[in-house]
């Protein structure tokens, strides 16, 4: 169908510095297939962990890169509900569920002010 993406598509994304990266699916990043079992998903991290892992690969910034990407990954597949909104809807599902509520206590006044004293 024309207009509708495909799951497995790349998402633009900004990354700490600001550029543009694209994030790939989590299944194909951690080489498991949609019906995997928990079990496949975590053997499949932990080959990918150790591999990458930053220690192993001290002076290797695309590592560290994919290091990250893994760990990502498994987060959001090992969560049995990120991942049932992930299959659902994708990214936009996750990311929109992973943005925590900011509390401003700066309009509350006095109350704000012992809260404060408090910590």
């Amino acid at each position: 169908m024309p207009g509708r993406r495909s799951k497995s598509e790349k998402k633009d994304t900004a990354d700490a510095d600001g550029e543009k990266q694209l994030r790939r699916d989590p299944y194909e990043v951690l080489g498991v297939s949609r019906n995997s079992t928990d079990q496949e998903i975590k053997s499949a991290y932990r080959k990918l962990a150790l591999k990458f892992h930053p220690d192993k690969n001290a002076n290797d910034p695309k590592a560290a890169d994919l290091f990250k990407e893994a760990t990502f990954s498994y987060n959001l597949l090992s969560d049995p509900d990120k991942r049932r909104q992930y299959d659902s809807s994708g990214f936009e599902a996750v990311e929109s569920d992973s943005q925590e509520l900011e509390l401003d206590l700066s309009s509350l006044g006095a109350v704000n002010t012992m809260f404060a004293a408090l910590f």
